[in-house]
């Protein structure tokens, strides 16, 4: 009988027994497909099948379905029969040619496939949904960088004192076809040299069962003999010895009952689930206890990586799921380098499958990390029919919320919580629940982030506008010194005084032939001005480049979180004007400030997953910072001790007042360690300003140095692998999640030593920067060295630096301690703040079935309600609390009106519903530019009666309320054209008054401009202002520009822009004024805008083109 027929055979026979056929739970054509395919291999048929089973059951319970086809992501196979003949004994081979006497029974060749696969990125996916994002697929992964790196990492064996002969005998098994093609073969040889490195094997006898082990036996098998030499080691600690510490370090654990637990689950473990192969995990599981399914995932976790969990991270899972009261989460503190992505996958698993059922979502910091841990434990959740999928995506493409377990960040959570919430885009959840939720990290989100909002970004109509006063504010910093009571200092001819910063801009706005503003925008520039003077004085004098901010490589300025994670923050901006005055402060294009109307922080997002929230860190903190997350979170904590010691060392504290001797002590201390000694130093600073001085010191020592310290930039990338000599200077970049691979040379003259040049702000990211160093039971060491010029002072050299440095820490914490103590208040305002959204959104989405503010037709009203209730939230807590309840009777009434004209209008007539509809939507709009944007929809709407005059309508109903906006005077122009004299006239009326109050905002933009200058004299003063207006008018007229002066890109993209809407007007009434009733006929014909962009390439003008179309976009 043909072997491929045999097979099939034999794999249809698997498949009628199965539950799925026999009841059935599927079509007989879908199973039909399946088997009559020539796509899908035999082995595959059940796999398929029950991915279709499970997609109809998703669809059920879920409205965003998954789309299921038979097309699988095929994973290459090995040729066992070919490996097995290439090592085995004659008799082997024959053993293995006679079916009745197999070298390896079904279930072990099962499970050969299933760890082959495992361990390759190309995953076998059970749900192939091509047309789903995030869904993650199968990677084609390059042979060549995997045999690269395994011969390099061979060389480290010479490092463990292994002989060259035992060396050769591996590299060149590992060079054999069967090993060098495969990358599964690749990959598992990979993980034998890895854990002999990390595990210092070199004894003789280990050295030889290692090599007679790889020789004679198929990769699959190599594992197996390395775990039981690493236990016969013993360095990791015993079960008997982690009770113990867990009980030294948590008083409040139940240790006898955690014995207990960890006994039974081994119980099952040895007796029955050890056994278990890839053909169980496909079947049903049924489990007869919660220590029954910890057995079994630990068996999966054996097969998935080829060695069992660790005893720790059995007792970790142990404790994190039987906290005290049941049903509630916990925090585990787990040392960095103990395994915290395996304990998490593993709480993943339990808490998905039956009984508990839960879908969870796990919560990281990095995007990056979130990506990578979805594809490397994809394989793991598949053996129990469990999806998972990432949400790090752009808004534009929807993330697949319907797989069982979801990675993603903070932001990305919170950020589809308002797009569900918020703008009822429930497609992008689905029905998916707030079940459970991992928090990795945690003392970073819970404790430094408390205070963190998550806000989706949306530009406002007419906020650009605002950017006068920003700059109009900017000019008087420019021209005075401010002093620490906001005071401008002014000088005259009779010598200098003081004036109150808010007091004098404020009368300086009433000056009109400087500045002017919309009257509807006078209250809120009103109640804005305080914070905005507060934020141009923090930007000028408060914050420093290659400190707090970064400017990107496309001219942007990026928030870099130095004080905790070193973190270059992408996506954050600084409110009350602050980022637009930085960008003032370094010549780069002005954004507008941004509406905060959707929002929600942090401790809600957390909040909503309770009471199954959960998290793992390497840092809890002390006392204070634990009682502030029970506080909050009303959840326990618990520390789990290392499985194994390492010989870590903290050297004493060095500390300076002098600036050079801090640098010599950095120095000297990286060229005894990397140089003298033959380690490796990590220097951990504070700042990017801070690495650059350093490393530019230590360069004159020729010493190899690596940078890690801007996580924006592409060429910033974590070192590695840290050999002899290495001297990595980085930010906080490094001092948290960072895993430094030292290779066994540094290690044997005493690992990598950490030098942490600034006091870290608590004791969390001081024991996370020490943490890079003494990982998984390698040496290690670190040293604080610091500097400070006014610290210690009073003592007079009275104490020793160490003394110094202690009184410093102490300090420190103590602030620490009030901070937790304050964070209290802190989360209690932010939750506020959330509550307040959470009723206004409560309110606006009400009477969705008659206003549905997802239709073109109402989002105006639901935008001008946003920005109403923008301005409400954008004061203090106890301000915006109070105002808020005028602010809903407000808003109620304006929905009730405009459902009353709805109501008004009779059933039959279909044909006047539009035109209601935009009378209706005209009730909820406050500010002009919204009766712009649906005057603009009224117009290009093609079936509203008469929508030239609804409009018209609706434009004026704008102009009411601002009568010198340009745009408004402009968009009533189309409406009033028709076919005769009398209209074409007012037409030009029209735009008579759009060119005057252009011409008025352009002029305004020059004066600002010339405005715009640094202090000088009264005559130098003058030359400037002349000057600056000929470049200006140079620039408008486009003639040549010569000289040394400039003015910044935003000011000049402002003013070409508007320039060429001058002319487009200028055009439009030329065009106008030749109309002759009796001679033509009239028409309107939009311009498109990149028509006009391609008119500027070519001109002096082409560098400004992407600033000009996001002015226009603005």
């Amino acid at each position: 009988m043909p072997s491929k027929l045999e097979t099939n055979l034999r794999h249809l026979r698997e498949l009628l027994a199965e539950r799925l056929v026999i009841e059935p739970m599927l079509p007989v054509e879908t199973i039909l497909k399946v088997i009559r395919s020539d796509e899908i291999p035999s082995d595959v048929w059940l796999d398929c099948l029950r991915a279709a089973v499970q997609a109809e059951m998703d669809d059920s319970r879920n409205s965003t379905s998954i789309s299921f086809d038979f097309a699988p992501v095929i994973v290459p196979k090995v040729d066992f029969n070919r490996q097995i003949s290439d090592s085995a004994s004659n008799m082997q081979r024959s053993q293995l040619r006679d079916q009745d006497q197999s070298a390896f029974d079904q279930l072990d060749l099962d499970d050969i496939y299933l760890t082959h696969q495992l361990l390759t990125s190309g995953m076998f996916s059970k749900m192939s949904t091509p047309s789903t994002p995030n869904l993650l697929a199968e990677i084609d992964e390059p042979l060549d960088v995997y045999q690269m790196t395994l011969q390099e990492n061979l060389a480290e064996l010479s490092q463990l004192k292994w002989d060259q002969p035992a060396i050769n005998t591996m590299r060149k098994r590992f060079k054999s076809p069967e090993i060098l093609n495969d990358i599964t073969s690749l990959k598992t040889a990979l993980l034998v040299v890895e854990t002999i490195v990390t595990n210092g094997i070199s004894l003789r006898t280990h050295i030889e069962r290692i090599t007679d082990k790889i020789i004679s036996h198929p990769a699959h098998q190599w594992m197996k003999e390395l775990n039981k030499i690493v236990d016969e080691q013993g360095k990791a600690k015993s079960v008997h010895v982690l009770l113990e510490e867990l009980a030294r370090e948590n008083p409040s654990l139940n240790i006898s009952d955690l014995k207990n637990q960890y006994d039974e689950v081994m119980c099952y473990y040895h007796t029955e689930t050890s056994q278990m192969t890839s053909a169980h995990f496909r079947e049903q599981l049924k489990f007869r206890n919660q220590f029954h399914k910890i057995a079994v995932i630990i068996q999966a976790v054996h097969l998935f990586k080829q060695y069992r969990p660790r005893d720790i991270q059995i007792l970790s899972l142990l404790l994190l799921i039987g906290n005290p009261g049941h049903d509630q989460g916990r925090l585990a503190q787990i040392r960095t380098g103990e395994g915290k992505s395996i304990i998490v996958s593993m709480l993943a698993v339990y808490l998905s499958l039956s009984p508990i059922n839960k879908r969870v979502d796990i919560i990281t910091t990095s995007e990056i990390l979130a990506q990578r841990d979805a594809a490397e434990f994809s394989p793991f959740y598949r053996m129990f029919g469990l999806s998972v999928g990432h949400n790090c995506c752009d808004p534009e493409t929807k993330p697949n919320y319907s797989v069982h377990i979801v990675y993603g960040t903070g932001a990305h959570f919170a950020g589809n919580l308002l797009r569900t919430d918020f703008y009822l885009k429930t497609e992008i959840r689905g029905n998916r629940p707030y079940d459970a939720a991992i928090v990795d990290e945690v003392d970073s989100m819970f404790i430094d982030q408390r205070q963190h909002y998550t806000q989706l970004a949306s530009l406002t109509p007419g906020y650009k506008s605002l950017n006068i006063i920003l700059r109009f504010i900017y000019s008087f910093f420019q021209k005075y010194n401010i002093t620490e009571n906001n005071e401008f200092v002014i000088g005259q001819n009779d010598g200098y005084y003081k004036a109150d910063a808010l007091k004098f801009i404020r009368g300086k706005m009433t000056e009109k032939e400087l500045i002017r503003y919309s009257a509807y925008r006078q209250e809120y520039i009103h109640m804005k001005l305080p914070k905005w003077i507060k934020g141009a004085k923090q930007a000028l004098y408060g914050l420093t480049l290659n400190v707090d901010y970064v400017i990107s490589k496309d001219g942007r300025i990026v928030v870099v979180d130095y004080a905790n994670t070193g973190v270059s923050q992408l996506n954050m901006h600084w409110s009350n004007g602050v980022h637009q005055f930085l960008e003032l402060k370094h010549n780069l294009r002005m954004t507008p400030e941004r509406m905060c109307d959707s929002f929600f922080s942090n401790v809600t997002l957390f909040k909503r997953y309770q009471p199954h929230l959960y998290g793992v860190t390497g840092t809890l903190g002390g006392k204070d910072a634990r009682n502030f997350i029970r506080s909050v979170y009303k959840i326990n904590a618990f520390n789990v001790p290392k499985y194994i010691d390492s010989v870590f060392e903290i050297y004493t504290s060095k500390f300076s007042q002098v600036h050079e001797q801090w640098l010599n002590n950095i120095c000297n201390e990286c060229h005894t360690i990397a140089i003298r000694n033959g380690r490796a130093v990590l220097v951990i600073c504070e700042t990017i300003r801070e690495v650059e001085e350093i490393q530019s010191v230590l360069r004159f020592q020729n010493m190899h140095l690596k940078l890690y310290l801007r996580s924006d930039l592409a060429e910033h990338v974590k070192p590695e692998e840290v050999h002899q000599g290495d001297v990595i200077v980085a930010t906080n970049l490094a001092g948290r999640g960072t895993d430094l691979k030292t290779m066994t040379a540094v290690n044997e003259r005493g690992g990598l030593h950490v030098i942490v040049t600034f006091m870290p702000r608590n004791s969390r990211i001081e024991q996370q920067a020490f943490g890079r160093a003494g990982r998984q039971g390698q040496p290690g060491s670190a040293r604080l060295i610091l500097y400070h010029e006014r610290i210690g002072q009073e003592l007079d050299g009275r104490v020793d630096e160490a003394t110094i440095v202690n009184i410093w820490k102490h300090a420190r914490d103590e602030q620490e301690e009030n901070e937790m103590k304050d964070g209290i208040a802190e989360v209690k305002r932010v939750e506020m703040k959330d509550k307040l959204l959470i009723r206004f959104l409560d309110i606006a989405h009400s009477q969705k079935t008659k206003l549905s503010f997802a239709d073109d037709i109402f989002k105006p009203g639901f935008s001008s309600l946003r920005e109403l209730w923008a301005s409400i939230v954008d004061a203090d807590e106890a301000t915006a609390e109070r105002r808020y309840s005028k602010f809903e009777t407000e808003i109620q009434k304006r929905m009730m009106d405009s459902i009353a004209i709805l109501n008004n209008h009779s059933s039959e007539d279909a044909q006047n519903l539009i035109n209601v509809q935009f009378q209706a939507v005209s009730q909820l709009i406050v500010h002009p530019k919204y009766f712009i944007y649906a005057g603009f929809h009224a117009f290009c709407t093609d079936n509203v009666n008469d929508r030239k005059s609804q409009a018209l309508t609706l434009y004026r109903r704008a102009l009411g309320i601002d009568p010198h906006d340009f745009i408004a005077h402009y968009n009533t122009v189309p409406c009033h054209i028709e076919n005769s004299q009398t209209s074409v006239d007012r037409a030009i009326q029209a735009m008579n008054e759009a060119i005057r109050l252009l011409n008025q905002e352009i002029e305004t933009r020059k004066i600002l401009e010339i405005f715009h200058d640094p202090p000088m004299s009264d005559e130098g003063s003058k030359a400037v202002c002349r000057r600056k207006e000929e470049i200006i008018r140079a620039y408008l007229s486009n003639s040549i520009f010569l000289g040394s002066w400039t003015i910044d890109q935003t000011s000049l993209a402002e003013l070409i822009y508007l320039q060429i809407v001058h002319s487009t007007f200028e055009q439009s009434r030329e065009q106008l004024r030749q109309f002759d009733e009796s001679k033509h006929d009239i028409s309107c014909e939009f311009k498109h805008w990149p028509e006009t962009l391609e008119c500027l390439k070519g001109t002096k003008f082409e560098p400004l083109i992407n600033h000009i179309n996001a002015e226009r976009e603005e």
